[in-house]
């Protein structure tokens, strides 16, 4: 990736991070929806390409699933034979639809690819 795919870090640009990241936050506490829906757009907007804001949702989100999924585990809450079984078919379905994004932007370019 080359370095024109990151933002630059300017006043303005960090004023609307913290506010997007305050009312994601909300969002994400009060209905209990991760705040992406709210987050990814708002990379977007700044220049962020769609792949890399949902991504860095992604990246944010899964530590914090593994944490709780632990918790869970602990009081003997979670069925491992599903929770592999559910890996397992997670992970085809992202190198599936990595192949789809990827034959996407082939075809349609970059605005292709960020819708």
């Amino acid at each position: 990736m080359t370095p024109e795919a990151f933002i630059t870090l300017e006043p303005h640009s960090v004023a609307f991070l913290l506010i997007v990241g305050f009312i994601g936050g909300l969002v994400s506490g009060f209905i209990g929806s991760g705040g992406a829906f709210v987050l990814t757009p708002g990379m977007m907007s700044l220049g962020v390409p769609g792949v890399v804001a949902v991504a860095s949702n992604l990246c944010h989100k899964f530590p914090k699933a593994l944490v709780g999924a632990y918790r869970r585990y602990k009081y003997g809450q979670v069925d491992v034979k599903l929770g592999l079984w559910m890996a397992a078919t997670a992970s085809l379905g992202m190198w599936w639809g990595a192949g789809i994004q990827q034959d996407v932007r082939r075809v349609y370019g970059e605005a292709g690819s960020n819708l």
